[in-house]
């Protein structure tokens, strides 16, 4: 998971699609949570379009293996 949050929306959109089969998992919650801050912080979550936030959230559930309320829910802490 190191240097993937710094992925463009662009790129990001072409992992989830081409990654569909695949499956990506982070070791532990200790190691999720400071990778979904640095990401929503990277990609400046808050001001982006709904469609993004989408598009993100499920990029973060693909790279975790979080379910997508567990990511949601870790996306308000």
């Amino acid at each position: 998971m190191q240097n993937a949050e710094g992925l463009s929306l662009e790129q990001t959109r072409r992992l989830l699609r081409a990654g569909r089969n695949l499956s990506f998992r982070g070791l532990s919650r200790p190691q999720i949570s400071p990778w979904v801050e640095i990401t929503l912080r990277c990609h400046q979550y808050l001001k982006q379009a709904k469609p993004t936030r989408g598009l993100l959230l499920e990029y973060m559930v693909k790279m975790t293996g979080l379910s997508a309320p567990q990511t949601i829910r870790l996306i308000r802490q």
